[in-house]
């Protein structure tokens, strides 16, 4: 590599830097083995599932539901081991490192594809899944319409955004101009998509809890809506790693170890949601029984009223 690629690690120290990827790379690793193990607990779960359910749309689901598993999975094994050549390529670079300065971020570049990729993946499953929260609400459409119409938009905009970013970083292999711009914006609107479907999902949910509780008391057992269930299901986990990306990306440093780690913990997410799907412990699950019981209530009180009449 030229040396004119090289740059000043100032604030921090060359050493710093090497050892942020370093553990950036094995935490990573950590959390790449935590999703292979829950992806195959999800596999598993929804296969046995298909061989218990006698119902086709159901079994239709869970089939779209095992394909995205194995895609998700294949494409973190492609980013971690692409990750692990690209830290390689960072920390053993002396050209830069002989000199008192930082190389170029490994972490950029073509790279950026498998995080892309990974990133518009996983976002699409979250707003599919605000999509079906919506279509499961009783009355009311116009607004619950718009609760995953708003994050749809931002979808649409978040692959615009990246796809100028994957183009200059990673056919042009740009650093500066347009590309760097955006780069920030995309991290930016992918955090506030992530806080927007989470802030739907969590609206959606509390309200059919609502309505559970006014229609069969505070004794109704509802476990599929307790606040694990409503965090797993509204994928707050992912906000939770975009403030930590965020903080990190302000403070420098600590970006370099926050873009590593989210890398794994972004599908982690909606993997949480599946299991509890391939479990039948999601908030679908139950949410029929307890429609299938409004439906029984409705229509013995219009019976009662015509037996009244």
């Amino acid at each position: 590599m030229s040396a004119e690629y090289c740059s000043s690690a100032l604030p921090n120290s060359t050493r710093l830097v090497r050892l942020s990827w370093i553990v950036g790379c094995l935490l990573s690793g950590i959390g790449y083995g935590a999703l292979v193990v829950v992806g195959h607990a999800c596999y598993v779960g929804l296969r046995q599932s298909d061989s218990q359910s006698g119902s086709h749309p159901r079994i239709n689901n869970h089939k779209l539901l095992i394909t995205y598993v194995v895609f998700t999975l294949v494409l973190a094994t492609a980013t971690e081991v692409a990750e692990i050549f690209v830290t390689l390529d960072g920390i053993l670079d002396d050209v830069c490192f002989f000199q008192g300065l930082q190389p170029p971020n490994p972490y950029l570049g073509r790279f950026a594809i498998t995080v892309w990729l990974t990133n518009i993946t996983t976002d699409g499953l979250f707003v599919w899944r605000c999509y079906t929260v919506c279509g499961g609400l009783r009355g009311q459409k116009g607004w619950s319409t718009l609760l995953w119409a708003l994050p749809l938009i931002v979808y649409i905009v978040m692959i615009c955004t990246g796809t100028i970013v994957i183009v200059g970083f990673a056919v042009f292999n740009a650093r500066q101009g347009i590309a760097n711009v955006l780069l920030p914006v995309q991290y930016g609107i992918s955090g506030f998509l992530n806080a927007l479907i989470t802030v739907c999902i969590v609206i959606l949910i509390l309200r059919h809890r609502r309505a559970t509780l006014d229609a069969f008391g505070g004794s109704h057992q509802m476990p599929y809506l307790n606040i694990m269930t409503v965090l797993i299901e509204s994928a707050s986990l992912v906000v939770v790693i975009d403030i930590f990306a965020a903080v990190g990306y302000i403070q420098g440093i600590l970006g370099n170890v926050a873009t590593q780690v989210w890398i794994p913990m972004q599908p982690m997410a909606s993997f949480l949601i599946i299991y509890r799907v391939s479990q039948g412990s999601d908030y679908f699950r139950r949410q029929s029984d307890d429609i299938s019981t409004f439906n029984a209530v409705e229509q013995v009180s219009e019976l009662r009223v015509e037996c009244l009449v």
